[in-house]
């Protein structure tokens, strides 16, 4: 912005181009520089979105030292980038809040990074806005809220089918069963399953469709349905992939050994069933373990095991409300925290927005003084101009009469040296008619004498013109004139007079009787030779000197072409032509005579040729 203000400015202080040029010239690396700075910074940033987008992939566990990593991420692609770029920054802002267990702000970004995405676009990220909704999904189980997750997974699953990824509609759809437990829908959850089960196994996921097993299994035993459950046990346990070859299933999923000793125990297998209780134990599931201890002692009638394992599972029963209370407790207090955060955030947002309104309106009451003040001052400047302007008015209205009157003067005397000038040309043209009449008159016959006395007859007349020139000083020009039209007129007279003369030669020459003779022996004529053309054209040139060179100053004619133009003006017919030029057809001719007009006067077809030929004769 300082940079174009100061180029307005330069521009209308510096009327000279040559000063605009030169501070273009000086500002215009300061704006390369800049442009690549900007261009830098959005790739740099646009690299750093990248990155913490393989990080989240990679499932990075991520700390508090990532905050103002992503936070700078949501700031930047607030204002450049596109929808997806938003939604990618606000969407790892989230997985980092997640991972720190703060759900509230971890929600809240996944709010906005659903609100950032562009679905009316052909290159919306479907598959970020999938997992989005798939992380809210398991926020929401956590926080025991079985609708909103419910939502979440029927809109993680929408998202994935418009992504064409089956994989995680399917998983989103199997998902559905874990609100539904918290229901204790049970009929649903079986339901659920059964169809994602099958789902998996249509493609090809043998191992997603026994690990979907355990909700199934342990309504099942609820239900006493202890075969259906074996049958289901078994698939899970040899076709999940999660148990080693010892029967061990992998570190965290331990809790499935107490629906294990549940089915043990019902079948009277206590022994078993006791084994895999006390396997629960130190994996973080003691209650479960004690309580399945207790069941078993019981069902044995041990009294000494029943108290003790009966003391243990109520001591982990209220441990793991309390547990549960402290995290219920913790959450409230997050998101106490949060929202008066955030009500600390909209107090200062506003704040914000007061200041800027205020400082916008100082800066517009200063444009308007500032305004005000440069028209006052212009005014009384356009006032001071008028007052001089009408004072030196009269002065310039003089030196403009002065100017005029001078010009007058100076167009007066080039006037009369032009009528000197061309005074002196109208002599020498004279003079040349003369001198090129006497030399003619050496070629001519006794006819020729009368012409010699008209232009003795002239020089005298001449010699009269130029006496009453001098004494008619006023009208110079106009007796220039009477004297150039009479000289005109009477060498138009003497050239006929002449020419008339060359073609009585012409015509009575033996080289045009050569040619002249197909008009008279039609039947049995002879066509000219190469030497006879040689002696009539060379003939022609010398009678019809400026008509020849006419044909041949473009230099642009053939030989039969120039030809052609010669017997035209001999005035031979297009069959004479034919004859003479051995052409066969008269088609020929005219063709040629189309070539002829085409070239010499841009005119198509050959009608108007002759014509043409006329007005250089």
């Amino acid at each position: 912005m300082l940079i174009t203000h100061a180029f307005f400015e330069n521009m209308k202080k510096n009327t000279d181009i040559r000063a605009t040029l030169r501070f273009l010239l000086m500002v215009s690396p300061i704006l390369f520089l800049l442009l690549v700075a900007c261009k830098g910074r959005q790739e740099h940033m646009r690299e750093r979105l990248q990155y913490v987008s393989a990080c989240n992939r990679a499932d990075t566990v991520f700390t508090q030292r990532w905050l103002p990593t992503v936070d700078s991420l949501v700031s930047y692609f607030a204002h450049h980038g596109s929808a997806n770029d938003r939604m990618m920054a606000h969407y790892v802002a989230g997985r980092v809040h997640h991972d720190m267990g703060e759900a509230p702000q971890a929600l809240d970004c996944y709010q906005r990074a659903a609100e950032q995405a562009d679905t009316t676009r052909a290159d919306c990220d479907y598959y970020t806005l999938t997992a989005l909704y798939g992380q809210m999904a398991t926020l929401f189980h956590i926080q025991y809220l079985p609708s909103d997750e419910m939502q979440a997974l029927l809109q993680s699953e929408y998202y994935a089918r418009k992504d064409h990824d089956t994989l995680a509609a399917v998983i989103a759809y199997d998902l559905r069963s874990r609100p539904y437990y918290l229901r204790n829908d049970t009929d649903s959850v079986l339901a659920i399953e059964q169809r994602a089960r099958e789902l998996y196994l249509k493609y090809g996921y043998k191992e997603k469709a026994a690990r979907s097993l355990p909700y199934t299994i342990s309504i099942l035993l609820d239900r006493h349905l202890y075969h259906e459950a074996d049958s289901c046990m078994q698939i899970y346990e040899q076709e999940s992939g999660l148990f080693n070859e010892r029967g061990e299933i992998e570190s965290g999923r331990e809790v499935y050994y107490y629906d294990k000793g549940r089915y043990l125990l019902a079948v009277h297998q206590g022994d078993s069933a006791l084994k895999y209780f006390r396997m629960m134990l130190g994996t973080g599931n003691d209650e479960a373990a004690y309580k399945g201890l207790l069941m078993t002692f019981e069902k044995a009638h041990i009294p000494d095991s029943i108290s003790k394992y009966a003391n243990l599972f109520a001591t982990a029963n209220d441990a793991s409300y309390a547990e549960t209370e402290q995290a219920l407790v913790h959450q409230t207090a997050a998101m106490y925290d949060y929202s008066r955060q955030q009500q600390i955030a909209e107090k200062k947002s506003s704040d914000l927005k007061r200041l800027k309104l205020l400082f916008f309106i100082a800066i517009a009451i200063f444009i308007i003084v500032v305004l005000g003040v440069t028209i006052i001052l212009l005014k009384k400047k356009l006032k001071a101009e008028e007052r001089v302007g009408f004072l030196g008015h009269k002065y310039a209205a003089q030196l403009f009469e002065l100017a005029r009157n001078k010009s007058e003067k100076d167009f007066i005397e080039q006037h009369y040296k032009e009528i000197l000038t061309e005074k002196e040309s109208c002599e020498t043209i004279l003079r040349e008619k003369i001198r090129k009449y006497e030399a003619a008159n050496d070629h001519l016959n006794k006819d020729y004498a009368t012409s010699v006395l008209e232009m003795k007859r002239l020089q005298t007349e001449m010699s009269q013109i130029k006496k009453e020139f001098y004494l008619a000083s006023e009208d110079k020009s106009k007796l220039i004139d009477d004297l150039r039209e009479k000289l005109r007129k009477q060498s138009e007279t003497i050239e006929k007079s002449m020419v008339e003369d060359k073609l009585l030669s012409f015509f009575d020459s033996d080289e045009y009787k050569v040619f002249d003779r197909c008009r008279r022996y039609t039947k049995n004529y002879t066509p000219p030779t190469l030497e006879d053309w040689e002696k009539l054209l060379k003939l022609f040139k010398k009678h019809f000197t400026r008509y020849y060179l006419f044909l041949i100053q473009e230099e642009t004619l053939t030989e039969n072409q120039l030809r052609l133009c010669v017997l035209l003006r001999l005035n031979f017919t297009e069959s004479e032509i034919m004859l003479i030029m051995e052409l066969g057809r008269k088609q020929a001719v005219t063709k040629m005579k189309s070539q002829v007009n085409e070239k010499l006067f841009k005119c198509p077809g050959a009608r108007s040729l002759k014509t043409n030929l006329k007005a250089q004769y």
